[in-house]
């Protein structure tokens, strides 16, 4: 982790509280831990999300974990014109419900990003995650 992206963090205000959740998982999870992700900015709620780690991951995840996943899942979006050219261009099944599910998830998910952030914080974080 570069302290780049944890002092521009630090700077907007940005914290991130990680609970571990038990509930069931989707089918592409089994097997790892869950978290419910609440994202803030200057102590108040943005919004949650999901979070999955790998059990060598013994804590829970900070918040550049969580940001990482979800503009790295926000650059999936940018080049597809619809659910199915995202499925096509990364292997997934345009015929699959679950795959479907995915796609909405990580569409309303982008959604939310993108209603907390400026387009300038995005292109920002973006950069300085290229390294993480």
């Amino acid at each position: 982790m570069t302290t780049a992206i944890t002092d521009y963090l630090d700077s907007i205000g940005v914290t991130v509280d990680s609970t571990r959740t038990y509930d069931e998982q989707p089918k592409w999870a089994q097997g790892m831990d869950g978290y419910e992700c609440i994202l803030k900015r200057n102590g108040d709620r943005m919004f949650a999300t999901p979070f999955y780690q790998g059990k060598a991951h013994v804590e829970s995840p900070k918040r550049e974990d969580v940001l990482h996943a979800l503009l790295s899942d926000r650059g999936t979006l940018q080049y597809a014109s619809d659910f199915e050219d995202w499925a096509s261009g990364l292997g997934y099944n345009a015929d699959s419900i679950s795959d479907k599910k995915l796609f909405d998830a990580i569409t309303e998910q982008t959604h939310k990003l993108e209603l907390h952030f400026t387009e300038q914080e995005l292109s920002i974080l973006s950069a300085l995650m290229e390294e993480y």
